[in-house]
């Protein structure tokens, strides 16, 4: 069952830092800045243990890196 909980909050995670998203008015780039709060509030909802999410956290530098490749070309 852990497992399941980090393969779901991986990917939520990983979709919404690879959306493309539009010009942003500040009220809404502030509220978008929150959302990385609110995925640890949700892995400590999930009750996902630290062992895991060590073991996973190369996971977020990999996609920023691939998608800033991506909008590179």
């Amino acid at each position: 069952m852990e497992t399941i909980r980090l393969l779901l909050f991986t990917t939520l995670w990983t979709a919404i830092w690879a959306a493309p998203l539009p010009k942003l008015s500040r009220r809404v780039e502030l509220v978008a800045g929150l959302i990385p709060f609110f995925l640890v509030w949700l892995a400590s909802i999930a009750n996902i243990s630290r062992r895991w999410r060590l073991a996973t956290i190369w996971v977020m530098p990999a996609v920023a890196l691939v998608s800033l490749a991506h909008g590179l070309r």
